[in-house]
This record gives C-alpha cells, structure tokens and sequence, in this order.
C-alpha cells in the first residue's frame, strides 16, 4: 500500500507480479487503490487491468 500511496508503480507493479492482493484492505477499510497518489491512479488501474487483477474489492457474503 505504501508504495503506491508514494506513487511508485514499479514498486506496485513487482509486487503485483509477487502475488500481492491489491483488494486487502488496511484497518481503516482502504485499499491500496483508494490510498494511491492520483498522480499513478489511472496508472495503477491500467496495471490491475492488464494483470487481471480486480480493480474493485470481492464482494464477500457470510
């Protein structure tokens, strides 16, 4: 999360391909796409889209 809040794609994009999960949220219940610097947000999208990574959060039913 970090990372991109820092508005490093590389950094995001490597740990991306690591098999990080861009939908976990922090204890405020933000993901590292709400946290991004908006000067890579669409940067950050296009790279969840390419990845085939979701861009918004699993719905989860109990």
């Amino acid at each position: 999360m970090l990372a991109v809040e820092e508005g490093h794609l590389d950094v995001a994009r490597l740990l991306l391909d690591k098999g990080a999960l861009p939908w976990c949220k922090d204890e405020t219940g933000f993901t590292a796409k709400d946290r991004c610097d908006k000067s890579i947000q669409s940067d950050l999208t296009q790279l969840l889209l390419i990845g085939g990574h979701r861009v918004e959060s699993p719905v989860v039913r109990v």
